[in-house]
């Protein structure tokens, strides 16, 4: 988190200002551009999940920052109820998603909405290229 503060300072885009820090201008596309600290971090806590999880976050982050539990079930071929289950625990344990609410789609089915607590989980999680790798295609809408 240190590291993500300097470097945040050294890019202008937070200031110290009457005794308090305060961000000053717009967040710049930093993916590629993160102190290696960072992308070890990032790197570290997506290695600590079960397979089944990756997989099940890496086909959610096609969707995007937000998605929603029904589409990465039928997506990932998983029962509805199990990937509402594992969902709550990458919550819950893990801190790498949380509930935004629940939700109709046009088709009728009801889901959870959801988001990655940081846009760094979701990007990192979509460019893991693996053989069996989702692609934007598979969304179903």
């Amino acid at each position: 988190m240190a590291d993500m503060v300097r470097y945040l300072r050294a890019r202008g885009v937070i200031a110290e200002k009457q005794g308090s820090w305060t961000v000053v201008e717009s967040l710049p596309d930093i993916q590629g551009d993160l102190p290696e600290s960072v992308r070890s971090m990032i790197r570290r806590k997506i290695d600590s999940l079960s397979d089944a999880d990756r997989r099940l976050l890496m086909a959610a982050s096609v969707q995007g920052l937000e998605f929603d539990s029904s589409v990465v079930a039928k997506v990932a071929g998983l029962d509805a109820v199990e990937v509402e289950e594992r969902l709550d625990a990458l919550d819950r344990v893990h801190a790498f998603v949380r509930l935004v609410g629940e939700r109709e789609l046009p088709d009728a089915t009801l889901t959870l909405r959801c988001t990655f607590v940081h846009s760094l989980y979701q990007n990192a999680l979509y460019s893991i290229d693996e053989p069996a790798a989702i692609k934007d295609d598979d969304i179903p809408f």
